[in-house]
């Protein structure tokens, strides 16, 4: 299955527009730009000649040659130019004054207006103003270098895009933001799927979620219902085969019970036997499968007080440890809580039991322990001093049908109906090799608080 993350498609599908909206508003911005530069400095340029020409009309009527001397009239004049700017003042065809200008430029008086040129590999732009005062021709030429139209330019680039840049990233920021508050429906309807126990079925209820998510919520709550109704059904036809296959069974088994008893030949009475046995484990299988319906069908787990519940259990089978001479000995704290089923509990601790009797071996011992774990938990221990399970097959043992010993009576359900329990107790279960010997069930469920009714009893 395919994934990817729709906050991060929707940011992108804010940010691709408004990064191309922004690149083209800068690229405008720097066309417009670019030709409002070149007028203003053009203007700039007719400006500064026309304020040389009135400063240099005096001199130049009266033919006086200033050369590069900086008298008062060219420092004033220089206090117009722009760095790296530099210009030339002609009287009659003649430079009258001229300031710093770059090495090789030639001595001939421009044409008047406009010009661009390099010198020493750089650009230039040129403007030459012509007037007469008094018969006297005077020619300004005014340059500047074209690096001074870049760098205003770059300045408005610059003081648009940093500007734009920075909103960029606070609209993206809040977004986000944004995007992570309409989100939250969604998990939201994870946690409350997550907290579900694995048979709830249920439809979700109760969750706002946005208008574009609903198709997608009615469809899910839908199949919820249909598996809902599936699973009923099913549940409802095992039960009903489980309880119609009861009395057939339970006079087959009296009819090879009778046979055993009134047949002759031992051959014949082996055979018998082993129709009984065989009768039995069919009778097991299907008081397990009831039972697995009952754990299916059970109520959600509650506040219990389950020393009592694991006493009794542990009651009931000591006839059955004494028949197989086994010491069974039990050390349970009192007044432990639980969050349990307590029929499911009941059912939990029976199978464990049972497991632990029938293959222990006569003379051993069979040991049930329930105490306060750590971090608010309860420990429940079911040990006996068997032949145990070999490593390998520790966890498959979990699994339905699964008999190691063939000899031994069993369907191969009772641990499998064991991790049902627990985990539908959203505990966890795990069996271990004794050190001295023999296996060790550990059960670990969530602690629970008295009900105030109850402790005050």
């Amino acid at each position: 299955m395919k994934t990817y993350s729709l906050r991060r498609a929707s940011l992108s599908a804010l940010a691709m527009p408004l990064v191309f909206a922004m690149l083209v508003t800068v690229l405008l911005t720097g066309w417009f730009a670019d030709r409002g530069i070149e007028k203003m400095r053009d203007d700039q340029l007719r400006q500064e000649a026309g304020f040389l020409l009135m400063l240099s009309r005096h001199e130049a009527v009266e033919g006086e040659m200033l050369g590069v001397i900086e008298t008062a009239e060219a420092a004033g004049m220089r206090n117009v130019l722009e760095p790296g700017s530099f210009f030339r003042i002609w009287s009659s065809g003649t430079i009258m004054t001229q300031t710093q200008v770059p090495a090789g430029l030639a001595a001939r008086r421009p044409e008047p207006g406009f010009s661009t040129r390099m010198l020493n590999g750089e650009r230039y732009r040129t403007f030459a103003l012509t007037a007469r005062a008094d018969g006297t021709a005077i020619t300004i030429e005014i340059s500047e270098p074209l690096r001074t139209r870049s760098r205003l330019r770059e300045q408005v680039l610059m003081s648009l895009a940093l500007p734009m840049g920075l909103a960029l990233v606070i609209v993206l920021l809040l977004a986000q933001h944004q995007l992570t508050t309409v989100f939250r429906p969604m998990r939201d309807i994870s946690a409350a799927l997550d907290a579900r126990a694995p048979d709830d079925l249920s439809p979700l209820r109760g969750i706002r979620i946005p208008i574009e998510v609903l198709p997608l919520f009615k469809a899910f709550n839908g199949m919820l219902d249909r598996l809902a109704t599936v699973v009923s059904r099913e549940r409802q036809f095992a039960d009903n085969a489980a309880h119609e296959l009861r009395t057939p069974l339970a006079a087959l088994k009296a009819r090879a019970q009778i046979m055993a008893r009134s047949v002759g030949s031992p051959s014949e009475q082996q055979d018998a036997e082993k129709l009984v046995r065989a009768t039995d484990r069919t009778i097991a299988v299907i008081e397990q499968l009831l039972q697995i319906n009952r754990i299916n069908a059970a109520m959600p787990p509650e506040p219990t007080a389950i020393s009592p519940i694991v006493e009794a259990i542990c009651r009931q089978h000591v006839p059955a440890a004494l028949d197989r001479q086994l010491e069974f000995g039990a050390d349970i704290a009192p007044d432990v809580w639980a969050m349990v089923q307590p029929d499911a509990l009941a059912m939990l601790v029976r199978n464990l039991l049972q497991n632990a009797l029938r293959y222990t071996p006569p003379g051993g011992e069979v040991t049930v322990v329930l105490h306060k774990g750590p971090d608010a938990t309860v420990e429940l221990l079911v040990q006996d001093t068997g032949s145990g399970i070999p490593e390998a097959e520790l966890d498959r043992v979990f699994e339905r049908f699964q008999r190691l010993d063939k000899s031994q009576s069993g369907s191969g359900l009772g641990l499998a109906i064991a991790k049902q329990i627990v985990e539908r107790m959203a505990g966890q279960i795990s069996l271990s090799n004794r050190p001295g010997g023999g296996l060790e069930a550990r059960i670990i469920l969530r602690s629970a608080v008295p009900a105030a009714d109850d402790s005050a009893q």
